[in-house]
């Protein structure tokens, strides 16, 4: 009795640390995509259909996977640790892909004037 409540604690407390490591991967996906909207962010030409595309994938394997689990009795916070899953791997792939496109540097020429276009 006494095991399976400190596995079930552990299992909360690994719930609880994916959940901080999603929030802050879409936190950082949010960012480098809104510095690339405005120009300081190097991202691709088709970000903005990505973007839109990528939830309705993720997300339909978020509530497969979560229907998974259920059906194989899994505990709830097994349910919720599944459904997380496929959410934490889109959003740490955006991350590190973005991540490694990095900021748009502008030539000095264009800096010192701005009249000049690229």
């Amino acid at each position: 009795m006494m095991y399976s409540m400190i596995d079930e604690a552990a299992r909360t407390g690994r719930l609880w640390l994916n959940c901080a490591q999603l929030a802050q991967d879409a936190n950082s996906v949010v960012a480098m995509r809104l510095w690339g909207q405005v120009g300081t962010w190097t991202v691709p030409r088709g970000e903005g259909t990505q973007m839109v595309r990528e939830k309705q994938t993720a997300f339909a394997a978020a509530i497969l996977a979560a229907g998974y689990a259920a059906m194989d009795g899994q505990s709830s916070t097994g349910v919720a640790d599944a459904a997380l899953a496929p959410l934490t791997e889109t959003a740490r792939d955006n991350r590190a892909r973005l991540a490694r496109m990095g900021p748009r540097v502008w030539p000095l020429e264009a800096a010192q004037n701005p009249t000049m276009t690229e």
